[in-house]
């Protein structure tokens, strides 16, 4: 009896274990977010909720969506991918790392605060989009366009890109010879993971060129046209008059101007 009673005793004391996390878990939240953690987090969950709750105030704004659904948060020690934050659209939640997980992946200490908002923006955009096109991973033609835009409008408001001397060092094989990427491939390369800094470098930099270019607007509107099912390619078409081909050698062109030495020297 009394075996089978320490037995017994053992398994409750490892469901606790299990599931201890989520029973101490705190939250806070506005109408718009709920962020749940653990009490050693709490400085940062107010962190994530104040960045957020600015970002909600701009983005929604520039890219002329509504912030409708309540978005969850989640503090997590470990992230199944690389990163520090990631967007899960199945779930309709953002997952980021706790103040521990942040400071193993930059060497101990956490990461600036500029930092921390750059990588909240990011996510938040791609919220944003999911708000307009659902299932927005599902055209794997558009994942330039979905990055960039992040990148350009979240990340890069607070980090700053990279240099070009380090985009070209780490894409010296799919930037030798003088040759810049077309559109094609940075969607294979963000499916893949690979080039990862001078994918994220020329997806932003094609959507930057995009806004300044046929402004902000134009860009909304691609973004809710994929939003009912049309294709990338039928969306530029229909809001800059030129198709994929004709935006990419344009876009290229204005590179070649800005990028001549690092290209010539490439």
């Amino acid at each position: 009896m009394n075996r089978w009673l320490a037995l017994g005793l053992s398994l409750v004391w490892s469901c606790l274990t299990l599931v201890a996390p989520s029973v101490c878990a705190d939250t806070t939240e506005t109408a718009h977010f709920l962020v749940v953690f653990q009490p050693a987090d709490a400085s940062l969950a107010k962190t994530i909720l104040d960045s957020l709750g600015r970002a909600r105030e701009t983005l929604t704004i520039e890219l002329g969506v509504e912030h409708d659904r309540p978005l969850k948060v989640r503090l997590i020690p470990h992230l199944a991918y690389q990163g520090l934050a990631r967007y899960l659209p199945d779930r309709q939640t953002m997952e980021v790392l706790t103040k521990e997980g942040l400071a193993r992946t930059f060497n101990g200490e956490l990461p600036p605060a500029a930092y921390i908002e750059g990588v909240l923006w990011h996510e938040y955009v791609h919220f944003l989009q999911h708000q307009v096109m659902k299932r927005f991973i599902k055209d794997r033609t558009a994942l330039w366009l979905i990055e960039g835009t992040a990148q350009s409008m979240g990340t890069r408001r607070f980090i700053r890109p990279y240099p070009p001397e380090t985009v070209w060092t780490q894409g010296k094989t799919m930037l030798a010879g003088g040759r810049l990427p077309t559109l094609a491939e940075l969607n294979r390369y963000h499916m893949t993971s690979r080039y990862p800094v001078p994918t994220y470098f020329f997806s932003a930099d094609a959507v930057t060129f995009l806004i300044e270019t046929w402004g902000m607007g134009c860009l909304q509107k691609i973004t809710r046209a994929l939003g009912t099912g049309k294709k990338l390619p039928e969306c530029l078409k229909e809001n800059l008059g030129m198709d994929v081909d004709a935006f990419e050698a344009a876009w290229h062109r204005d590179l070649e101007t800005r990028y001549k030495t690092h290209i010539r020297n490439s």
